[in-house]
């Protein structure tokens, strides 16, 4: 194949915005008196009772971030608060969905292929119980 020769091309290396580590931790109703839990680095799965918070921080590597999005499968899209190299959001748990983090650089290029986390919600169970008075001819002692 001597003397065959093929055109020029431009090839442009595009660096996407990555999700680097992802940090969770969950507030329960106070009620509940269960204290904070932190999930450990780059767990994103959530199994919380409805009406938990969810703050969520992200290290962001890679291109730099001009917009980070929390999208929820349910069609919910919450806007991270982005300070330098983290991003910021929460939100409360209130039924079974799913999120990613988007990630947007200049020319709104995105993080690719978001790894995709589910939230449960656990029910609560209602308080059942008897108040019992002691009575003596009708009228309590």
């Amino acid at each position: 194949m001597v003397g065959l020769a093929s055109p020029w091309f431009t090839v442009e290396v595009v660096e996407r915005p990555l999700v680097q580590e992802l940090n969770l931790r969950i507030s329960y109703p106070s009620y509940t008196r269960i204290p904070d839990q932190r999930l450990a680095s780059n767990v994103g799965d959530v199994v919380a009772l409805g009406g938990s918070r969810v703050d969520l921080t992200v290290s962001v590597a890679g291109a730099r971030a001009e917009r980070a999005v929390l999208a929820f499968e349910s069609g919910i899209n919450t806007e991270m608060e982005l300070d330098g190299l983290s991003a910021r959001a929460s939100f409360t748990v209130r039924s079974n969905d799913r999120y990613k983090v988007r990630l947007y650089s200049a020319g709104d290029i995105q993080n690719l292929d978001p790894i995709s986390y589910s939230i449960e919600t656990l029910s609560d169970l209602v308080a059942n119980g008897h108040v019992i008075i002691a009575c003596r001819f009708g009228r309590p002692l």
